[in-house]
């Protein structure tokens, strides 16, 4: 489930959202799902756990411009 929501919602922010698998084995991340935000190359922030589609929206929107 949370894989569709995410999917989702970078479909929809397609030219603010890149999905990079490799960063996740760069970091060493162990659990799933872990979301990290970045913005010009600076990690913005870590979401752990499962989350609405909503609240991923709302921090991709916070951060666009």
């Amino acid at each position: 489930m949370i894989l569709t929501a995410q999917s989702v919602v970078i479909d929809e922010f397609d030219q603010h959202v890149h999905f990079v698998p490799e960063i996740a084995e760069a970091a060493e991340i162990m659990a799933t799902p872990c979301v990290q935000f970045f913005k010009n190359k600076e990690m913005l922030r870590t979401v752990a756990g499962v989350k609405m589609k909503k609240e991923y929206r709302e921090l991709i929107e916070a951060n666009k411009s």
